[in-house]
C-alpha cells in the first residue's frame, strides 16, 4: 500500500512538472519562459513579463500568466488593463527586485477587472540596503512591491510579500478585492514597511493572513469604506492604523469598517485611529473592533488627539475630525506599557456612539488591570470592563 502511495505521488509530481514545462503548449497559459524570462535571479524580467502580460490581456478567452519554480529578477513593470477577459496571474516561483531600484512602483496592477492573483510565490523587495538610506534620500524615493490602482473584483490568494523597500501592498480606488491566505513579512525593524496601505477604496476583504513589518500592518487611510478584516495573525508592527484623518482637503470619510477574530502578538499598537489637529473637516463612523486577542501589545486601544508628529499644528484651533459609532466588544489580552486605552477626543467635537463591552486587558509586568485615559467621550458600557479607571 504504502509503495503504490508513493509511487502514486511521483506520478502526480512528474505531471505537473511536465504541466508547467510544457505550458506554452497549453491553450490559455503564457508562460514567462517562453517570452525570454531567464530563471537565474540575474537577468532581467520585466519586458518578458509585460510581453506575456500584454498577449494575455489581448486574449478573449481565458487566459493564464505563468511565473513557474524558480527566481527571477524583475524591474519596475505596470501591467494595465482593461483585459478583454478576467485574467489568472499565476506566480510559484520567487520574483526579485533589483537591490537599488527607485522610482513610485515596482510592480503595479492598473484598471484591471476579474485578475486572479495566485500560485503560493513570493514578490521579494530586496529592502534592506534602501531602509538604511531612506531618512537621507526621502521616502518617496522607493517603490511599494505591488501597487493595485483602480482594480475591481479581483483576488489575491496565497502570495507572499517580504522586504519591500517602502509598503508591501498598496491599494487605491479599487473596488470588490479580496486577500486570502497572503503572507506579509518585513524585519522589525525595517523603515516604512507598511503591510497593506488601502485608500479611496470600498468592499476590501482581508482574511485568513500574516502581517509583521516595521510600521502599520494594516492602515486605512480617507475613502476606506466597506473594510472588513477577519483572522490575522499580527506580528511585530503598529498594528491596525486608520487615519490620518483630517491631513488632507476634501478628503472622504472612513466608513464601515469591521476587524474581527485577529491575534496581535507583540505588536506597537492593536487598533489606533489617527485624528490630526486640523480644522479641515473629517470624519470616521461604523466601526466594530470585536473577538481580538493581544499578547504583549504596548497599546491596544489608541486613539490620537491631537496627532501632530511634525509639530506644526495650531492648537488654538479646534480639531474637526468626527468619530462616532464605534463598537469595541470582547478585547482581551496583555499589555506591554500601563497604558492600555487612551481614548483621547475634543472639547469642540467629542467622540459619541462608542461602545465597550467585555474589555479585559492586564499589565503584562504586573499582572494587574493596566490604565485607561479618555477624555470626551460619549461611552456606553456593558459586561466587564479592565481597565475601568476612565469609564
Amino acid at each position: 500500500m504504502g509503495s503504490s502511495s508513493n509511487l502514486l505521488k511521483v506520478c502526480l509530481s512528474m505531471l505537473v512538472f511536465a504541466w508547467i514545462a510544457n505550458a506554452h503548449n497549453i491553450p490559455g497559459v503564457y508562460n514567462v519562459m517562453h517570452y525570454g524570462a531567464v530563471a537565474d535571479g540575474k537577468f532581467d524580467c520585466a519586458n518578458a513579463f509585460l510581453s506575456a502580460w500584454t498577449e494575455a490581456c489581448a486574449c478573449s478567452g481565458s487566459a493564464t500568466i505563468l511565473i513557474p519554480q524558480g527566481t527571477f529578477l524583475s524591474s519596475a513593470v505596470s501591467f494595465k488593463g482593461p483585459c478583454k477577459s478576467a485574467l489568472v496571474f499565476q506566480i510559484i516561483g520567487k520574483v526579485v527586485a533589483p537591490v537599488d531600484l527607485l522610482g513610485d512602483n515596482w510592480i503595479c496592477f492598473e484598471y484591471v477587472k476579474g485578475l486572479t492573483l495566485t500560485g503560493g510565490g513570493t514578490f521579494d523587495g530586496q529592502g534592506s540596503i534602501a531602509w538604511s538610506k531612506q531618512i537621507s534620500l526621502g521616502f518617496s524615493k522607493f517603490p511599494v512591491n505591488i501597487r493595485f490602482n483602480y482594480c475591481t473584483d479581483a483576488i489575491i490568494q496565497g502570495i507572499s510579500s517580504i522586504n519591500s523597500k517602502l509598503f508591501h501592498i498598496d491599494v487605491l480606488g479599487c473596488k470588490n478585492i479580496k486577500f486570502i491566505a497572503i503572507n506579509v513579512s518585513a524585519p522589525k525593524t525595517s523603515v516604512s514597511t507598511d503591510g497593506i496601505r488601502i485608500g479611496m477604496s470600498t468592499g476590501i476583504t482581508v482574511s485568513s493572513s500574516f502581517i509583521g513589518t516595521g510600521d502599520n500592518c494594516i492602515f486605512l487611510g480617507p475613502g476606506s469604506q466597506n473594510i472588513y478584516i477577519t483572522k490575522i495573525l499580527f506580528g511585530a508592527g503598529h498594528g491596525i492604523t486608520i487615519g490620518s484623518l483630517g491631513s488632507l482637503e476634501k478628503e472622504e470619510a472612513v466608513h464601515g469598517i469591521t476587524v474581527r477574530n485577529c491575534t496581535f502578538t507583540g505588536t506597537e499598537n492593536g487598533i489606533r485611529i489617527e485624528r490630526w489637529h486640523s480644522s479641515i473637516f473629517s470624519f470616521a463612523s461604523n466601526m466594530i473592533f470585536e473577538d481580538l486577542i493581544m499578547n504583549h501589545v504596548k497599546h491596544p486601544i489608541l486613539i490620537d488627539e491631537p496627532y501632530c508628529p511634525l509639530g506644526l499644528c495650531t492648537f488654538a484651533v479646534p480639531t474637526l475630525v468626527k468619530i462616532s459609532d464605534v463598537i469595541f466588544k470582547n478585547i482581551r489580552g496583555t499589555c506591554t506599557s500601563e497604558l492600555a486605552v487612551k481614548f483621547m477626543c475634543s472639547l469642540h467635537n467629542p467622540c459619541v456612539g462608542v461602545q465597550f463591552n467585555d474589555i479585559d486587558l492586564m499589565n503584562m509586568g504586573s499582572g494587574r488591570p493596566a490604565l485607561a485615559l479618555c477624555s470626551y467621550v460619549k461611552s456606553i458600557l456593558s459586561g466587564n470592563i479592565f481597565p475601568s479607571t476612565c469609564f
